[in-house]
């Protein structure tokens, strides 16, 4: 893989984001947040379910033990693992690649793709807090999770 390959393939701002989880086949994206919950495409970005139900400590959707999130719309009934603020995290070594995140924690940060030819930076200036940071496996993309947005990147081989 080329290192000037990746590139943001979507955005989508979430306020008060919290914790994120990917379906076993990587199609969709699950995005909890102060405001409920939201399922995006990861191939296009698009929101395709949304529930405006706040999590609470006795939400019958949430269990915080198992850092696990019930599904909306076409992950219904489907227990997700979450990543976020109540922990876990996703792989940040794929193949030879190795994500590092740099900066002050509580100020500027990047996310650096690193391999065996030198380092691309994915995102520079990163103000808010990271929630989770990492790649999906075998979509072969990486998912940048913030207090404010959620961004996933791809391989320019991988777009369409």
């Amino acid at each position: 893989m080329t290192m000037n390959t990746w590139h943001r393939r979507w955005v989508a701002p979430v306020g008060g984001l919290t914790e994120i989880a990917a379906d076993e086949a990587n199609r969709y994206l699950l995005v909890v947040s102060a405001a409920g919950r939201g399922v995006y495409d990861l191939g296009t970005g698009e929101r395709v379910a949304r529930d405006y139900e706040s999590p609470r400590y006795d939400s019958e959707w949430l269990d915080e033990t198992e850092h696990r999130v019930r599904g909306i719309g076409a992950l219904e009934d489907v227990w997700l693992t979450a990543v976020g603020l109540w922990g876990g995290a996703l792989p940040l070594i794929s193949g030879g690649d190795r994500l590092i995140v740099t900066g002050d924690p509580h100020g500027a940060q990047s996310l650096l793709l690193h391999n065996g030819a030198g380092e691309l930076r994915i995102e520079s200036k990163i103000v808010t807090e990271i929630r989770a940071v990492g790649f999906l496996q075998p979509a072969n993309m990486i998912v940048l999770a913030t207090s404010s947005d959620v961004s996933v990147f791809a391989p320019l081989s991988n777009l369409p």
